[in-house]
């Protein structure tokens, strides 16, 4: 894939691809505790034509990537699904969703948690919510500002979340400039450690998925 790398340093690689999407990149860190990331974690990417989606998909693997199976049939049906460093599952689609490309998706026994928890702490907006499709209830919540990726989190009974926030899991956004609406918010970020900023060149928001471990 023509990842493009903009910016590195002690075991920290940043690669952006906008056949992807034009918010999301992707940080590779060398850290001990990336293998707790649980390999039920997704990201999504909604690719606009299904010719890209099958070349993706094509490139991927033929550079040796496992492909495998999602915890939610749709995107089985709809996409495909490939382990990423027995971390996490990278999911690809050939159709587009609202106006986001991307999305980041989880399990979690407790969904009303997470849907206040993340409006109140993160500011986040609830875009949507369904029951029993495929079987699953589920909620997506999104910035205010003009990301085009979102969050989504799905009923699954056996995952629990921790009695506290803890920040083992991450997951990168890094902006070439700050949207407007996103900065007025950042002092209670950054109060909240949820945001950090520590790369000169860009403007780095540190988003964690400390909301969902495997106990």
């Amino acid at each position: 894939m023509n990842f493009k790398k903009i910016y590195t340093e002690d075991k920290k690689v940043i690669l952006y691809s906008n056949e992807l999407s034009q918010n999301l990149f992707l940080c590779l860190l060398e850290e001990e505790e990336k293998k707790y990331l649980s390999k039920e974690h997704l990201v999504i990417f909604y690719l606009n034509s299904v010719e890209k989606f099958k070349t993706l998909c094509e490139q991927l693997k033929q550079e040796g990537v496992q492909q495998v199976k999602a915890f939610n049939p749709y995107w089985n049906d709809f996409g495909a699904t490939f382990m990423i460093g027995n971390a996490f599952r990278l999911v690809l689609c050939s159709g587009g969703y609202l106006n986001y490309k991307a999305r980041i998706a989880a399990p979690t026994n407790n969904l009303d948690k997470v849907k206040t928890e993340l409006k109140q702490l993160v500011g986040l907006k609830c875009i949507g919510s369904f029951e029993s499709h495929r079987g699953f209830n589920g909620i997506m919540l999104a910035s205010h500002s003009s990301l085009d990726c979102h969050f989504e989190f799905i009923f699954f009974q056996c995952e629990r979340l921790p009695q506290a926030y803890n920040h083992s899991h991450q997951i990168d956004f890094i902006l070439a400039k700050p949207f407007f609406g996103l900065i007025g918010a950042l002092d209670v970020y950054y109060q909240l450690g949820i945001f950090k900023t520590d790369v000169p060149i860009a403007t780095y928001c540190n988003f964690r998925k400390y909301l969902i471990n495997k106990a």
